[in-house]
């Protein structure tokens, strides 16, 4: 995807110290914040539908007992 000069000017229309850029407040911390909701509800919404957007890879089986043991007998 590519970003337009004009979207980056207008985003970074306010910023004027790298404090306003990448500080707690900062333009970049409200991005990820404002994407990752968006993908948050765009993942409900599939839910909603009954749609899956993702699976598990096989190396990430969940383990079949409702305890930690599974992962203490794997140690031993």
């Amino acid at each position: 995807m590519k970003i337009s000069k004009e979207l980056l000017d207008e985003l970074l229309k306010g910023v004027e110290r790298p404090e306003d850029l990448l500080g707690d407040a900062g333009l970049m911390k409200e991005l990820k914040i404002k994407l990752v909701e968006r993908m948050l509800g765009a993942e409900r919404a599939r839910l909603r539908r009954g749609q899956r957007s993702f699976a598990f890879p096989a190396a990430i089986d969940p383990p079949r007992r409702s305890s930690f043991t599974w992962w203490i007998d794997r140690r031993r």
